[in-house]
């Protein structure tokens, strides 16, 4: 009994010794917590750091961007199991931390390691960390069912008008966010083509010629610019394999397959070939 008792009492004791680490020191409990594997001790530990931190001024290098951005992984991949309050969570952690002064110096640095630790065979998916947390954000808004903001800056009459201007090379990047935020509306099983998105469907269905011209270009001979429209056209082509999907797929294989190939054979056969070939692969 005393040996039992002995070890239930050095269970509490280790308790207490957790409880008081998150309240004073947030961040290396958040740290403890990460690495022993319990993301949702974790991400208290985070939450507390984080309010403890705001309103304040923070720079891209400090810890409250650390902070954050491990908040928000965290809570991405918890609302991923279908938990609502981190998918709440997740959205704000990604809009606060996108809205950092000069985040993206930050966010450059994390493309280049992530290239730099990877296959090539994965760098278009890896190619913008700004691009994967807007759609991660987006896929939590989903989960509790907020459509109207298609990202964190365009409202769907934004995206609207983004799509009816002239497309110009400076568009690309926000046109890619939009299109894999509206691939992931379609991959939870909605209709683009009709209710809150019918007017974006239109909007890019008549401006389709174009960005299809725009991503089906001779290979650049930079790397990074070969990156890039690799990433470009597997993120149409993706956007375009859920139309083949719809009732309008007939119209969509005819603006898609131009002479011999489709966007999609296009990436992969041109594109991704050309940039593997730089590896040597």
């Amino acid at each position: 009994m005393t040996a039992e008792r002995t070890l239930f009492l050095s269970f509490i004791v280790i308790a207490l010794i957790l409880a008081v680490l998150v309240m004073i020191a947030p961040y290396r409990a958040m740290s403890f917590y990460m690495d022993c594997g319990n993301d949702r001790r974790a991400l208290d530990s985070a939450d507390i750091y984080i309010n403890l931190h705001k309103g304040k001024e923070h720079g891209y290098s400090d810890k409250y961007a650390d902070v954050l951005y491990s908040a928000s992984e965290l809570a991405v991949s918890m609302a991923e199991s279908g938990n609502m309050r981190a998918a709440e969570s997740g959205n704000r952690y990604i809009e606060t931390y996108l809205a950092i002064k000069d985040i993206d110096e930050r966010n450059k640095r994390i493309d280049e390691y992530n290239l730099l630790h990877s296959s090539p065979v994965l760098h278009p998916a890896l190619f913008s960390v700004r691009a994967y947390l807007e759609n991660a954000a987006y896929r939590c808004r989903l989960m509790s069912g907020e459509t109207e903001r298609i990202t964190f800056d365009m409202s769907a009459s934004d995206a609207v008008r983004l799509f009816g201007q002239n497309i110009v090379s400076a568009d690309f990047d926000r046109i890619c966010i939009v299109l894999q935020n509206l691939s992931s509306y379609c991959e939870a099983g909605n209709d683009i083509t009709s209710g809150v998105y019918a007017e974006i469907y239109l909007s890019i269905k008549a401006a389709f010629p174009s960005i299809r011209n725009f991503v089906v270009v001779a290979p650049a001979e930079n790397n990074m610019q070969l990156l890039r429209q690799c990433y470009y056209a597997g993120t149409v082509a993706a956007f375009v394999s859920y139309m083949y999907a719809t009732d309008e797929s007939g119209d969509w294989k005819t603006m898609d397959i131009m002479g011999d190939s489709s966007v999609s054979e296009w990436y992969d056969n041109t594109l991704m070939d050309a940039y593997l070939g730089k590896y040597n692969l």
